[in-house]
């Protein structure tokens, strides 16, 4: 690695997505792949082929849309209305005020088939998961 300049890094697999951290010291990772690998694990990832591709145009600095959120760096400090920018739900961001009876009603369908739904947001808010319903336009 030395000869390269290449510099140690952590790493981790949860379901076959790779993981990796730059940090000197890895903040925990074994709660958030405890959280994750429920929503995961029900896919078979490991036999999945890619059957659609599809790109969203975000009107503004794309590299800051990702860096505030969406790989959530840092999610910590960001608040969750940062989201807005790729939901439109706001029960899905985690700040609305109540529960939306349409994504309740996907929610129960999904937990009922076995897949893990709801929001799910660590104490910290480090990481938030959730199932949303994917409009077809």
């Amino acid at each position: 690695m030395n000869a390269h300049g290449l510099k140690p890094v952590h790493g981790a697999v949860v379901e076959t997505c790779i993981y990796v951290c730059v940090a000197e010291t890895a903040p925990d990772f074994d709660t958030f792949a405890s959280a994750v690998q429920p929503f995961l694990a029900q896919h078979q990832l490991d036999t999945c082929k890619v059957a659609h591709e599809s790109s969203i145009v975000a009107k503004d600095n794309w590299k800051l849309v990702f860096e505030n959120n969406r790989e959530c760096y840092p999610c910590e400090g960001s608040p969750p209305e940062l989201l807005n920018s790729f939901v439109e739900n706001h029960s899905v961001a985690g700040v609305a005020d109540g529960d939306d009876p349409a994504l309740t009603a996907f929610w129960d369908r999904c937990e009922a088939g076995g897949l893990p739904s709801r929001l799910l947001m660590a104490e910290n808010s480090q990481f938030r998961m959730t199932r949303i319903q994917q409009s077809v336009r």
